[in-house]
């Protein structure tokens, strides 16, 4: 082989090499992590649902059911609050808490994500208070 094609061998070998290079990453980040573990391709953990929690001293109770009344505040805070009632984030069944003095809170948790993601609807005796974060909200 002449000097002349063994130099563009030579060139085309190191293109090969380079595009290679370039492209290792983007097919794994396009195509998952292959033989990684969970841990690294960061799936989500879901979050354990406490039958009951303490925040800033304060314990609230997991209930199974919502009641009617339950039902009726939501809707009125969601009335007072159009903004929140088309939000994606709380678009299905709340976990439900109670605390002392007619306290509700209404919990919805995004396990498909990671970080976890979630948000808070709290009604007492004032307006109520929506709340969302990431991580877990126990």
């Amino acid at each position: 082989m002449s000097s002349k094609g063994q130099r563009q061998q030579l060139v085309h070998t190191r293109r090969f090499r380079f595009l290679f290079t370039l492209a290792l990453p983007l097919a794994a980040a396009t195509f998952g992590c292959g033989h990684a573990t969970e841990e690294q391709c960061d799936t989500p953990s879901p979050v354990a649902i406490p039958q009951g929690i303490a925040d800033d001293g304060v314990h609230w109770t997991r209930e199974t059911e919502m009641q009617t009344s339950d039902e009726r505040r939501l809707s009125e805070f969601f009335a007072r609050n159009p903004s929140l009632a088309e939000n994606p984030r709380i678009s299905s069944s709340p976990l439900l808490y109670r605390g002392p003095g007619g306290k509700t809170r209404f919990y919805w948790v995004d396990n498909s994500r990671s970080p976890v993601e979630w948000s808070l609807v709290e009604l007492g005796s004032g307006k109520g208070r929506y709340q969302e974060g990431q991580g877990g909200p126990f």
